[in-house]
Formats: C-alpha cells, sequence, structure tokens
C-alpha cells in the first residue's frame, strides 16, 4: 500500500496541477446564460493569481483503499496545497505501522466523520468541527477508526511531494 499511496501523492504533488488549467477569462461584463454553465470556474489575466474551480473541474485521486484527495483550488505557487481529503471507514494513509515524514506543514479541519491523527508520540482524533496544524516532518499517518467516512480539508505548505517523504515503520 505504501508504494500506491507515494504514486498517488506523486500524481498530487506533480507539477502539472501547479500550473493553470485554461479556462474561460472573466470580462468586465458577465454573461447570465454563460454563468450557468461555469458559474465559478475563474482565472483572470494575470498568471492565475485567482483561482476558483466549480467541482466539475477539480482534479480527483482516488487510492485501491478508498482514500480520496481533490484539489479545491490552484495557482502557480508550487508548494501550496488546498484539498478536500476522503478517508472510507477503516482507511488508513499508510500500512499498518508504518509513519510518513517530509517537509512543510499541515492544517486541517473536519467537516464530518472522525479521523485518528498519530504525531509522533501523540494519537488524538479529529472530529468535526475540530481542527490541528503541525510540521509535516514529525512521523504521521492518519486513519479512519468511524464507521461513517472522514471528509476534511486539508492545507499544506512548502510540501514538496512525495519524492522527499520518508516512510518510518
Amino acid at each position: 500500500f505504501a508504494t500506491l499511496f507515494s504514486v498517488s501523492m506523486d500524481a498530487l504533488f506533480q507539477e502539472e496541477w501547479s500550473e493553470p488549467i485554461p479556462r474561460p477569462k472573466a470580462s468586465p461584463e458577465i454573461n447570465k446564460s454563460d454563468e450557468a454553465s461555469h458559474p465559478y470556474d475563474i482565472w483572470d489575466d494575470s498568471a492565475a493569481r485567482i483561482s476558483a474551480v466549480s467541482p466539475g473541474n477539480r482534479t480527483l485521486i482516488t487510492t485501491e483503499s478508498g482514500i480520496q484527495w481533490e484539489r479545491l483550488a490552484a495557482t502557480t505557487e508550487k508548494s501550496v496545497n488546498f484539498m478536500e481529503i476522503v478517508y472510507e471507514p477503516g482507511t488508513e494513509s499508510l500500512e499498518l505501522g508504518a509513519l510518513a515524514t517530509h517537509h512543510g506543514y499541515e492544517y486541517a479541519y473536519c467537516l464530518e466523520g472522525e479521523v485518528e491523527v498519530v504525531i509522533g508520540d501523540l494519537m488524538l482524533t479529529l472530529s468535526k468541527d475540530h481542527s490541528i496544524g503541525f510540521d509535516s516532518s514529525i512521523p504521521h499517518k492518519f486513519r479512519n477508526i468511524g464507521s461513517v467516512r472522514f471528509r476534511g480539508i486539508w492545507f499544506t505548505h512548502w510540501c514538496d511531494g512525495p519524492r522527499n517523504w520518508k516512510l518510518i515503520k
């Protein structure tokens, strides 16, 4: 599973994700008929400094174990990711006993369900309306211990992708 996780995360952090996706350009006068078909797909004329992406146009990665990463917005900044993460019941970020460590910081907010969070020697449960932030160089993993799916919003920065990740057993 660790290899599958690494491949999925490689796709998540690949450079193509950081490049702006061509979108209809916003104009001062909004065409109401076009607004219905593209209500939130907005890219400005200034090197894609603004990103507003409708649900049907988001990049989604799903692992065999049922974990999903959906990129909510993207800019040209390569060291930042803003995602919704879903863990189905019983799924975990890494194979049993393994922890990951990498550059960067992670911030998470739970929308629904519960996920067990292990960061170093600390074990806690992230549940609805709770949040956490941590230095990703501390060994960590996540596991859905509940009977319902976990949905959370994740923001990562200074994460340079899995090529510099280390798995610790």
